[in-house]
């Protein structure tokens, strides 16, 4: 029973408590509103609410605060993303709209403290993040029920298990989750003279105002608390070695104050990394400009101390040339030239206990022109003009996979007009990336990577965490093996097998096999074939051929045939025939073939895979299981293409946005593999900003009207890509249309226009075929197939027709014909 005395507070208008909060912000609060209490009682809670919120510079901006709010009792309501509150009206408008719905009701403060963490995970810019919970201070947890309290408290997983000891831990656990994980300052603001919050366990996360007296007095104590809070940020780290090299674009692209700022990136990040670490700087334009890297003979270049940096960074410049090249190649394969004399200095046991990054600072657009300089001597095509910008990229993508093999890359991203982060999309594993324009600037950057530091090491910290863990595990490993596998990964591998077979791999193999193997294939291939074959095939042929077929082709031809030809061919020829040919041709093309294969078959191929591990997996392990990995086959996306659904009652469509897990195109792919009636798929690429425009956008869709769109974001493509790469050509993937197919008519060619007519090519002897045939040419508009029969004859052969224009179309009584379009629009009755 909740018993609570509610003390009156004198509300003054909003506009008189208002007093902005300076410190060290900007901030981004969520306040959590107990409404578990009477209605009257919970108006004076909302104007407390109104009172802290306009005390804060709410807008979109990277320099304003972000403020949102709901409100709670036995689950979170009234949730709002911070994009939609633009400034204080609107958020007192959202504050207003709040109310009760019944007049006793449990209090279920975990839920409310995932829920808060959720809204400032799912756009973390490196603010100062805030929670404020106002309540009576009385925690009346609901009845057991899984969604309620077991998905928030693992130490509770039935009735019996909701005691006194067992609620108060599951608090204790949410709340240093919050504070001492995500960063999080947890303010308690009471609303009643109730002293039952926080109980001693919970008191060491916790802060409340000191004066309650009035709705004034406790505005400006939350007010002081996060002043003071965010303006006492200290040294933070470890006692980890590291060796950090700074690379600093310095040309004109990026603007005078952007450099200066940069500049005081380097000194501050340096002077806030505590432990055993050294540094070094390069900055570039054109050429090599400055460095700060002092040459002891005989040894190299070694980074040096934070104050022999700061000192040095005092006196840099902009480069004099006033070109605004971004020679990224030649500075990066200096750079690695230079991470690898320092390595030369540590012995094999000091370098294993030691971290190397590099930090690129610019637009990461690598531009250069022909007339101004070269590029590296190993970039292809150095010492052509054509094309020079492209051979930029491409050799900046080489050059960085360099970097990646001796230390772990991050880019920082400024400028006029910085990348998108394509730059670095085909790369794995995918470097870290941080833009300015999605923070509060680049001292929000420093605070998001060094405050981690010692939680999970610099390598580990992830730019936003997915609301769903993935299914791989961390880079870290565990002491001891657990006993048995987990439902879902561990947050790390364990350093030897479990006595079963986990149900996602881990990064690299274990030391000893498992017993059996695991449910996916694990990311590497081994040496040698297995003695059975897999039940799906690896990404790329094994050096010799296995004894027997696979059970579905693989995506590429082995180097020889197999002993017995594979119960269904392959997607492309092998080198030599095959001793027997094929039953028949597949129906349809298999799923998305395995990155790897595992050391014994997998027991059952799985569904579709996941797009690829996130470069860091989050703390905790996921509710529900993500995407398995996929096959990218770019020639198969359609680029500036949206797929626009077809809008008949019998249609299937789902729009799905903003979904941590669908971020690009390929799990927007892997989203419609999943489900069983699409079979087209449109993706929208996030942008920078806010807005519902801004969000990533996956349409799943059984039937399509295709649509060009001049957007670089939109991207479209069939449930399964059949374009996988083959020694020999392959016909284009069908879009398959079987209610657009009329099998009732014949199309009989205009022969003033184009037209072709292929009779018993082996290639064509399905309508699908004949429609492929259809796309691949250039001027065909429309086909007609007829399909092959028994026996001799010229009528027996299978027959394509493809034209330009259709002079006729005739109805036939023949179940052989069948006739359609180039691009099916419409379907035909």
């Amino acid at each position: 029973m909740r018993v609570a005395r509610w003390v009156t507070y004198a509300f003054a208008t909003a506009s008189c408590l208002a007093t902005i909060v300076a410190g060290a912000g900007p901030y981004d609060v969520v306040m959590m509103l107990d409404a578990s209490a009477s209605p009257d009682d919970f108006q004076q809670t909302k104007a407390l609410a109104k009172a802290i919120g306009n005390s804060f510079n709410v807008g979109q901006g990277t320099t304003d605060d972000r403020v949102t709010a709901f409100t709670f009792h036995s689950k979170p309501t009234k949730k709002q993303d911070f994009w939609k509150t633009k400034d204080t009206k609107n958020l007192e408008r959202h504050i207003n709209s709040m109310s009760r719905k019944k007049p006793i009701d449990p209090t279920n403060l975990p839920y409310a403290i995932d829920s808060a963490v959720q809204l400032l995970n799912k756009s973390p810019r490196g603010a100062f993040e805030v929670i404020i919970f106002l309540s009576d201070g009385v925690i009346d947890m609901p009845s057991y029920k899984n969604s309620l309290v077991g998905r928030f408290c693992s130490n509770i997983r039935r009735g019996a298990d909701m005691t006194e000891s067992n609620i108060l831990e599951c608090m204790r656990t949410a709340l240093a989750s919050a504070v001492k994980q995500e960063g999080a300052f947890f303010i308690f603001v009471p609303v009643t003279s109730s002293t039952a919050f926080p109980p001693s366990a919970l008191a060491e996360y916790v802060h409340t105002p000191s004066d309650l007296t009035d709705a004034s007095s406790i505005t400006s104590g939350v007010i002081q608390l996060i002043e003071e809070a965010s303006t006492s940020k200290a040294a933070i780290g470890c006692e980890d070695g590291a060796d950090i090299l700074f690379v600093l674009q310095g040309s004109d692209v990026v603007s005078g104050p952007e450099l200066d700022a940069a500049h005081n990136f380097v000194t501050d990040f340096a002077s806030r990394w505590v432990g055993d670490a050294r540094f070094g700087l390069i900055e570039y334009a054109t050429g090599i400009d400055e460095t700060i890297l002092p040459v002891e003979e005989g040894t190299g270049a070694r980074f040096v101390s934070s104050e022999v940096l700061t000192s040095g960074v005092a006196s840099l410049s902009r480069p004099e040339d006033g070109l605004d090249d971004t020679n990224m190649p030649l500075v990066f394969y200096e750079s690695l030239d230079i991470i690898t004399g320092n390595n030369a200095q540590y012995t094999e046991e000091d370098l294993s206990s030691r971290s190397t990054f590099l930090i690129h600072v610019g637009d990461d657009v690598p531009s250069m022109k022909f007339k101004n300089g070269r590029l590296p001597t190993i970039c292809p095509g150095y010492g052509s003009s054509k094309g020079y910008n492209q051979k930029a990229k491409k050799c900046t993508r080489l050059a960085v996979k360099e970097i990646q093999k001796v230390a772990t890359y991050v880019a920082v991203r400024i400028g006029n007009e910085p990348g998108s982060g394509g730059l670095y999309k085909k790369l794995q594993p995918s470097p870290m990336q941080f833009g300015v324009s999605d923070y509060a600037g680049l001292g929000a950057i420093i605070d998001q990577m060094v405050t981690k530091q010692c939680v999970n090491g610099l390598t580990e910290i992830t730019l936003s965490p997915t609301s769903s863990p993935t299914n791989s595990p961390t880079i870290s490993t565990t002491p001891e093996p657990t006993d048995a596998p987990t439902d879902s990964p561990t947050p790390a591998p364990t350093n030897a097998p479990t006595e079963s077979p986990t149900p996602a791999p881990t990064n690299s193999p274990t030391p000893e096999p498992t017993d059996t193997p695991t449910d996916s294939p694990t990311p590497e291939p081994t040496e040698s074939p297995t003695p059975e074959p897999t039940n799906t095939p690896t990404n790329s042929p094994t050096p010799e051929p296995t004894d027997a077929p696979t059970d579905s082709p693989t995506p590429e031809p082995t180097d020889a045939p197999t002993d017995s030809p594979t119960p269904e061919p392959t997607n492309a020829p092998t080198d030599s025939p095959t001793p027997e040919p094929t039953n028949a041709p597949t129906d349809s093309p298999t799923n998305a073939p395995t990155d790897s294969p595992t050391s014994s078959p997998t027991t059952s191929p799985t569904d579709s895979p996941t797009n690829a591990p996130t470069p860091t997996p989050t703390d905790a392990p996921t509710e529900s299981p993500t995407f398995s990995p996929v096959d990218i086959f770019p020639g198969c996306y359609e680029e500036e293409i949206k797929y626009k659904p077809r809008t008949r009652e019998t249609d299937f469509e789902e729009t799905i946005d903003d979904d941590a897990s669908i971020q690009f195109e390929e799990q927007c792919q892997a989203k419609c593999v999943e489900t069983e009636e699409c079979l087209y798929w449109s993706f929208r690429a996030p942008r920078n900003g806010n807005g519902e425009n801004a969000v990533a956008r996956c349409v799943l869709m059984s039937a399509v009207q295709r649509l060009v769109v001049n957007s670089t974001r939109w991207t479209g493509g069939p449930r399964v890509c059949t374009q996988a790469p083959t020694m020999a050509p392959t016909l284009s993937p069908v879009v398959s249309y079987p209610e657009c197919y009329n099998t009732t008519a014949i199309n009989k060619p205009k022969k003033t226009a184009f037209y072709l007519t292929l009779e018993d090519d082996e290639g064509v002897q399905e309508p699908e075929q004949c429609h492929s045939k259809c796309i691949e040419t250039e001027n065909c508009n429309f086909w007609s197939f007829r399909s092959p029969r028994n026996g001799d004859g010229a009528n027996a052969a299978a027959l394509c027709n493809l034209m330009k224009k259709v002079k006729v179309v005739d109805p036939t009584d023949s179940t052989r014909w069948t006739s359609g379009p180039k691009e099916c629009t419409e379907v035909i009755e």
